[in-house]
């Protein structure tokens, strides 16, 4: 099976999540197996899908079943449930 590389971004706090540094303006540079999906990508992170409100490939919403292709562009929002973004109003 041949590599392929995608470029990840991160919206809102998630990239804090991480102890190497992460530039917002260039996301950071993943190399995978190719004909994974955007749940491997994650899983490859140490993240889950539960945690993650928006998945964007290529201008595009897409799901976990997303099957990714070299020079893609992810970009990860973290769902505002997670974030602690969401509260209850009365």
């Amino acid at each position: 099976m041949s590599l392929i590389s995608v470029t990840v971004k991160f919206f809102g706090s998630i990239g804090d999540r991480f102890s190497w540094s992460y530039d917002h303006e260039r996301g950071i540079c993943v190399a995978l197996h190719d004909g994974l999906t955007i749940e491997a990508l994650l899983q490859n992170l140490g993240l889950s899908g539960d945690e993650v409100g928006l998945l964007v490939v290529r201008g595009l919403p897409r799901a976990l079943t997303h099957e990714l292709k070299d020079a893609d562009e992810v970009s990860i929002c973290l769902s505002l449930a997670k974030a602690g973004g969401v509260e209850r109003l009365e």
